[in-house]
């Protein structure tokens, strides 16, 4: 019998967190798992189409809230527990929990499955009292290094928290009891290797000069900004061109900062774009390289997925060993900077597009690590049983 489990997303798919729309699209091909998908906003990316028919885009409304105060009359036990739990803290939460719960009970969820470890699993932790219903949540990057919220009081309730990264489970290990370490699990996001084929149709003629690329949203984490001092340092020896694909709050920032060094033929900001539309970038690029940094803020990456994509289509990678890079490359399958060294990131960009030989035994290193390290059916195997 086919359990029902409940995702909860806030927004939903998008393009920046196509990890999330593989887990959540394996999960929907299992045969032990009925899926439900509610997601209060829609996101810009397309979903999958094994996703049709299993999310629903609802948001709480007034109304919502006010249906769910029924609770009150049968089950005032879970309503006091929540209030104590959640709604001394977080009011706003705790209000649009009582939302949710409503709509949540509509699927009859037996698990509820909640992505981020800030607000939005809060809103879930209510409604998963309320109902009476186990809650899993998965946690990632920011969510959990900037913008964590009642980290403690989820460990305790929550039946698992899985982690994508070395990283964020060791920030939560560090503030929670070791006697809850048990339920804190990591689990790498995994990617089809299918998935990176050219779509039919698709095409990029890769430019005559070297092309490096790189998929980052345009944040201080991304470093994208020593990248473009390390372009200014390697236009004066090696002709190249960069793109970047990725929108995000530092764009006209990073707009002023190519115009002032004239790279504007030579360094592109592409913006936003759809994961099929960077694939012919990704398959052409000379050199990948992810320039991330640990932000000021305590912000810093997972393992980006575009490393892990890079890396399984053989392209050798530039990066630096901001936040858990290290749990996947080292110098054994990339070149490794320091971080926020353009000097350095310019020099080891020239190295690999100098070597032929360097670049295929990183390349090839890489990809063989990436296929045994990043298998999505192995991913989805383990979130599913933690679910079901």
């Amino acid at each position: 019998m086919k359990k029902r489990v409940l995702a909860f997303i806030p927004t939903f798919p998008v393009l920046s967190e196509t990890f999330i729309e593989r887990e959540i699209a394996g999960l929907a091909k299992s045969p032990n798992i009925d899926l439900t998908v509610v997601a209060p906003n829609k996101g810009l990316d397309f979903a999958q189409k094994t996703l049709e028919g299993h999310v629903k885009y609802k948001q709480a409304n007034l109304l919502d809230g006010a249906i769910g105060l029924t609770l009150l009359l049968t089950k005032a036990a879970n309503v006091f527990k929540a209030w104590k739990t959640v709604g001394v803290l977080r009011p706003y939460e705790f209000i649009k929990g009582f939302g949710y719960a409503r709509i949540f009970r509509q699927y009859k969820p037996e698990v509820i499955y909640s992505h981020f470890l800030s607000k939005p699993s809060t809103v879930a932790l209510v409604a998963s009292i309320l109902l009476d219903v186990p809650l899993v949540i998965s946690g990632h990057a920011r969510d959990v290094l900037e913008y964590p919220d009642l980290i403690i009081k989820k460990a305790k309730l929550a039946k698992s928290i899985t982690f994508c990264n070395k990283n964020a489970l060791e920030s939560v290990k560090s503030k929670v009891d070791p006697s809850l370490h048990s339920k804190l699990k990591l689990i790498y996001h995994g990617v089809d290797p299918k998935s990176l084929a050219l779509p039919n149709g698709t095409s990029f003629k890769k430019p005559d000069q070297p092309f490096i690329f790189t998929i980052g949203r345009l944040e201080e984490k991304k470093g994208i900004k020593y990248l473009i001092e390390a372009s200014e340092i390697l236009k004066k020896e090696v002709s190249h061109l960069i793109y970047v694909a990725a929108g995000g709050p530092l764009l006209g920032e990073l707009k002023s900062l190519i115009k002032s060094k004239g790279l504007e033929k030579s360094f592109v900001l592409l913006g936003e774009t759809p994961f099929n539309e960077i694939l012919p970038y990704l398959h052409a690029a000379d050199v990948y390289v992810q320039p991330s940094i640990n932000a000021q803020g305590g912000d810093a990456d997972g393992v980006p997925n575009s490393l892990i994509e890079a890396a399984m289509l053989k392209v050798p990678i530039v990066t630096t060993d901001a936040g858990s890079i290290s749990d996947f490359l080292n110098s054994s399958n990339a070149l490794i900077v320091p971080q926020k060294d353009s000097v350095k990131l310019a020099e080891a960009i020239k190295k690999l597009l100098s070597d032929t030989d360097l670049r295929n035994s990183l390349s090839s290193a890489a990809y063989n690590k990436a296929v045994g390290m990043f298998d999505l059916e192995e991913s989805v195997s383990e979130i599913e049983s933690l679910l079901v």
